[in-house]
């Protein structure tokens, strides 16, 4: 895992208790590089990498875009960037941001928990079932795949 924040931008769900003794926040890009570093320095080669703590797939698309490419300049064998995302976060990204997303190595998003909107409103989910639906419709379904876990 390379931490790029600290705690959930949304930090709303019911389920989730992982985050709620720390406040969100962003980390600065040297730190995240530096970190990259220590793990190239100790000889690392991660072929895959989670950009942590929760939601980070909630960064605006400039500060991602930032890790990623730094992450690819350290470790360009790595295929494969996995990320915490939630569905309104999905929502907020554009066509060509997925496509540089997916070209950057962000294979696939979590997306669809559950397909109850009762379900969804107890957990404090931030979208409803429709919205759920939507990033796996149309253009969304097409640059970057939706994975389901009902």
């Amino acid at each position: 895992m390379l931490p790029v924040m600290v705690g959930c931008s949304y930090n709303g769900c019911k389920f989730c208790n992982l985050f709620r003794h720390l406040k969100y926040r962003k980390l600065p890009v040297e730190q995240i590089e530096s970190e990259l570093q220590r793990v190239k320095a100790c000889g690392g080669s991660p072929k895959r990498i989670f950009l942590g703590d929760g939601n980070a797939f909630d960064l605006p698309m400039e500060e991602l875009s930032a890790i990623l490419r730094l992450v690819k300049s350290y470790f360009p064998q790595c295929g494969m960037i996995n990320m915490d995302a939630t569905v309104t976060g999905i929502l907020k990204k554009t066509r060509e941001d997925l496509r540089v997303l997916y070209g950057w190595g962000a294979p696939s998003l979590p997306g669809i928990e559950t397909g109850l909107d009762d379900v969804l409103s107890f957990m404090n989910k931030d979208h409803t079932l429709e919205e759920a639906y939507e990033p796996s419709d149309g253009f969304r379904r097409q640059v970057l795949p939706l994975t389901r876990t009902l």
